[in-house]
C-alpha cells in the first residue's frame, strides 16, 4: 500500500509540473495501471528537462520496476514451489525426517533463487542496460 500512495503522490506532481511546463498534465490514474502509458510520460518529463521534474520521473520510475520486480518474485517462487512439488519434493523431505526449521531455510533459499532470478530478468529487459546512457541523460 505505502508503494502505491508513494507512486499517487509521484505521479500527482509530475502531473502538476507538467501541467506547468507544457500546458498539459498527466493523467494519473492511467499511470498507476498502465506501465507503457507512464513510460511515455517519464520520457515525456526527461525530454522537457527541469531537475525536479526528471528527478521526479526518475523516482516513478523506480518504484515502477520495484513493483515489477516483486510481481516477478512471486511468479517465480510460485513456479519453484509447483516444481519442487512435481519432484515430490513434499514426500521426500517427509521420509527424511526433516525439521520445521529445515523447511523453512529451504523456502528461504527457493525465495532467495526467485528473487535473483527476478532481478536478472529486470537487468535484461531493461531499456538501459548495456546502450552506454546513463539514465538520468
Amino acid at each position: 500500500m505505502t508503494a502505491l500512495l508513494n507512486r499517487l503522490h509521484l505521479a500527482t506532481r509530475i502531473h502538476f509540473l507538467l501541467l506547468r511546463a507544457v500546458g498539459e498534465g498527466a493523467d494519473i490514474g492511467r499511470m498507476l495501471r498502465e506501465r507503457s502509458y507512464a513510460d511515455h510520460i517519464v520520457m515525456l518529463c526527461r525530454s522537457v528537462g527541469g531537475e525536479s521534474l526528471v528527478e521526479l520521473a526518475d523516482r516513478f520510475d523506480d518504484l515502477g520496476a520495484a513493483e515489477d520486480a516483486r510481481a516477478h518474485l512471486a511468479v517465480a517462487a510460485g513456479e519453484a514451489r509447483a516444481a519442487l512439488a512435481q519432484l515430490g519434493f513434499g514426500v521426500l523431505s517427509a521420509q527424511r525426517g526433516k525439521t520445521a526449521a529445515d523447511e523453512r531455510a529451504t523456502q528461504g533459499l527457493i525465495e532467495a533463487v526467485g528473487r535473483t532470478n527476478a532481478v536478472r530478468g529486470r537487468i535484461a529487459g531493461s531499456r538501459w542496460a548495456g546502450t552506454g546512457h546513463d539514465r538520468r541523460h
